[in-house]
């Protein structure tokens, strides 16, 4: 919950980012964003891989533990 908190916070923070340079929060209109800014770009790959649970981030843990306590449940 802890890492849930802190990815979805950031990809927040992003996407206001990322309205405050475009100005439109239409996806067609921000196509060309990692020419614009290829940090931002980053930090938005970086957001994403952390929510899915990609191995250095703590999400990663909880998966697996969720995936374990899942399959310990059935006989």
């Amino acid at each position: 919950m802890l890492a849930h908190g802190f990815t979805s916070s950031a990809l927040f923070a992003l996407a206001n980012v990322t309205y405050g340079i475009t100005g439109t929060r239409r996806l067609m209109l921000t196509k060309g964003l990692l020419v614009l800014s290829p940090h931002l770009a980053a930090l938005w790959f970086v957001g994403l891989v952390a929510n899915l649970g990609a191995p250095p981030r703590i999400n990663l843990q909880a998966e697996i533990l969720l995936i374990a306590a899942t399959l310990a449940s059935f006989p």
